[in-house]
């Protein structure tokens, strides 16, 4: 008896040795970037997050029945475009204060409507005298697996227009309708990255705005049946 207690204390004092060691490395509360792409995590401040879990945030959630609706619900943003036209919703507090560099982190997907259809994001907006992004970049990403970047622009006499920056493309990486895609979109300077899925999908360089709103918007695009929903859900936005 006398030998079989001292080989337990052993065996429990080796244990306590092994767990002094261990122990920081199993309990560490230092996050590992996770690789997106070839691209870790994004480190920067975190300057906006929403999980959607309520309406605290300060989102407008006006709907004009018919025409357009906003719904936050069960961790998801809803914006439904049922006229044939683009709906954007403005991220609070970016129109007042507006960003530069940053990262956005987003997983959005088509719910409903023709997969012709897009959703996506605005960056460096400025609204027009209608609330409108009148000038601004536009990543727009569509039901059947493709995506497109465009420019806002205005005219002479002050009215928007619209340019192709990357032209309709698809990618493997993107999802179709009715499956969510995890996206990531940079803008540092002159340079942006698009990533889908871990997958950077395009990079592009373009120098005319420095600053502006995010919003995300749904599009329910001419010519096709009217109606499109689109759903985002876990929104953060980081700065340099």
């Amino acid at each position: 008896m006398l030998i079989s207690l001292l080989v337990i204390l052993l065996l429990v004092a080796g244990g306590g040795v092994a767990y002094y060691f261990l122990a920081p490395s199993l309990f560490s509360t230092t996050a590992t970037p996770v690789s997106t792409g070839g691209n870790t995590a994004p480190t920067g401040p975190v300057l906006f997050s929403d999980s959607f879990k309520d309406t605290s945030k300060g989102w407008d959630l006006q709907s004009e029945q018919g025409i357009y609706t906003v719904a936050i619900t069960n961790g998801t943003l809803t914006l439904e475009d049922d006229h044939n036209r683009l709906f954007p919703e403005y991220v609070p507090g970016t129109s007042d204060k507006p960003l530069q560099d940053l990262t956005i982190t987003v997983d959005a997907m088509l719910s409903k409507g023709d997969p012709g259809n897009g959703y996506g994001v605005y960056l460096r907006s400025a609204a027009g005298q209608d609330g409108n992004p009148s000038t601004y970049y536009c990543i727009e990403f569509y039901g059947d697996g493709t995506f497109a970047v465009f420019k806002g622009t205005t005219d002479a006499n002050g009215a928007p227009t619209r340019a192709k920056v990357v032209d309709y493309s698809s990618n493997p990486a993107l999802e179709k309708q009715g499956k969510i895609n995890h996206l990531s979109i940079t803008a540092k300077g002159t340079n942006f990255t698009i990533s889908a899925n871990g997958k950077v999908i395009k990079t592009f360089t373009d120098s005319s705005y420095k600053s502006g709103a995010v919003a995300l918007f749904v599009s329910n695009l001419s010519g096709l049946q009217a109606g499109a929903q689109a759903q985002f859900s876990n929104l953060i936005i980081y700065g340099a």
